[in-house]
């Protein structure tokens, strides 16, 4: 498995009581969702990283996964719906949202966590739980009610925000202390997010998102058996 860490600025972790576990944002790229392995590549991946904890100061800490689902196949026809029909980008933006409705529920059956959290109350109940869990998170209403008004870099409603931007941005909101980027490809040695969004690794706001967060984790989940890759700059 391919891993990159890039560092970028300290989150606010001031506000954490020290009874919460430690957060992880997990975007699943909507391309690994085209493949039959990936329940098994996703479960092996999480079990290691489970084992990679074990030694480490933080082990007897609780940690939340909250997964995100990338658009996949569904936000492609929705980009070319938009390119034959004209539709506006605000349109084709919750469009795409619902698409990650759609997959997110695909995301949750495969990995068989239950249903997806949908609530904005409910993910912040999880975590104040005070407990280790594993779920998937559907973002929509979140993002239609409540992203607005919280602090950090908003998201744009066009094209250059995607599900990488959107993980990036609920992570921020959550002071988590990672995000992980599961992907289909290596990050390339020498890049930073910039150079990153440049060759469509990842959206056009997900650099400025990124500086933001603590620590970003890329993860090319179809090399199940390589090396670690040059780490990604802020």
């Amino acid at each position: 498995m391919c891993t990159g860490t890039c560092s970028g600025f300290p989150g606010q972790r001031g506000c954490k009581r020290v009874t919460h576990p430690t957060v992880r944002v997990i975007k699943v790229g909507g391309s690994l969702l085209e493949c039959e392995q990936l329940p098994q590549w996703l479960n092996n991946w999480l079990a290691q990283s489970d084992r990679e904890r074990v030694g480490e100061t933080f082990q007897r800490e609780a940690r939340v996964d909250i997964l995100i689902a990338g658009g996949g196949g569904f936000a492609d026809q929705v980009r070319q719906l938009d390119q034959r029909f004209g539709l506006g980008l605000e349109t084709s933006h919750w469009m795409s949202i619902s698409a990650m409705t759609c997959t997110s529920q695909l995301l949750a059956s495969l990995l068989n966590v239950g249903t997806p959290h949908k609530r904005w109350n409910d993910l912040q109940a999880v975590i104040a739980g005070g407990r280790s869990r594993r779920i998937v998170f559907d973002v929509h209403q979140w993002l239609a009610e409540r992203e607005r008004n919280q602090p950090g870099v908003l998201l744009t409603h066009d094209w250059n925000t995607t599900s990488d931007a959107i993980a990036g941005r609920l992570a921020r909101v959550l002071f988590a202390d990672e995000l992980v980027l599961l992907k289909s490809t290596d990050c390339r040695p020498g890049n930073d997010w910039r150079m990153a969004a440049e060759q469509g690794l990842v959206d056009e706001r997900f650099p400025r998102i990124a500086a933001e967060l603590p620590r970003v984790v890329w993860v090319n989940l179809r090399q199940v058996d390589g090396v670690s890759s040059a780490p990604l700059r802020s």
